[in-house]
């Protein structure tokens, strides 16, 4: 073969490779959000390319700060996965606690890839729903 014929291929090949690498695309947000405990947080994973259903397109990870694994980022009521359109995957935590504050990713696995969204950081501080006279006096009138 010619050079000009390697590089036709070679150029192909690489448009080709670029565009398959967009198609698979997400972003995630918020960035970053500051909740109370006990309020709830809703993070977004917005593909490029329609999603069938966000629980085989989407799982979310906690990152722990101190050993650098990801864990699920929690289970059973206190999590709901909703499927916002057909787009975007939404992962709602509730009733959060000063635990849960970390970093949160969007993982999608695509054919062979694995893609990871740019993470949301989510801060929990303070109580919800007690002020510091109810904390110190209870719940009696004075």
């Amino acid at each position: 073969m010619s050079t000009s014929t390697h590089c036709w291929i070679l150029s192909c090949f690489c448009m080709f490779a670029s565009h398959t690498t967009y198609s698979f695309l997400l972003s995630q947000s918020p960035d970053l959000t500051h909740v109370s405990v006990g309020d709830t947080v809703q993070l977004r994973c917005t593909f490029e390319n329609r999603v069938s259903y966000c629980y085989s397109a989407a799982t979310w990870q906690k990152l722990n700060l101190r050993t650098g694994k990801l864990t699920p980022a929690r289970s059973g009521s206190q999590t709901d996965l909703l499927q916002h359109d057909d787009k975007t995957c939404i992962v709602i935590l509730k009733d959060l606690t000063k635990n849960d504050s970390g970093l949160y990713y969007c993982i999608s696995q695509q054919n062979s890839m694995t893609i990871i969204g740019s993470g949301s950081r989510v801060i929990v501080t303070g109580k919800s729903g007690v002020n510091s006279h109810q904390l110190f006096y209870g719940s009696r009138s004075l």
